[in-house]
């Protein structure tokens, strides 16, 4: 898995991945259960991953990006 984007906060991180799924790409939230529990601790520059399979790594990033336009 590498990490496609690092998020505000776990809701984005999980909007995002429903996007992606939805999408037919698989996607991972490493930080979910932590960034639920402590939130604080992922206030941070690097926030929530979104991680992604290697090889479907520019697929994401071209959805990601018409879905955010």
């Amino acid at each position: 898995m590498i990490t496609l984007r690092n998020c505000n906060d776990v809701g984005e991180a999980a909007m995002l991945k429903m996007l992606l799924e939805s999408c037919g790409i698989d996607a991972f939230i490493p930080d979910e259960i932590g960034a639920g529990v402590a939130p604080h601790f992922f206030n941070t520059a690097a926030g929530v991953r979104l991680q992604v399979d290697e090889r479907d790594l520019e697929d994401a990033r071209q959805v990601i990006s018409d879905a955010l336009r």
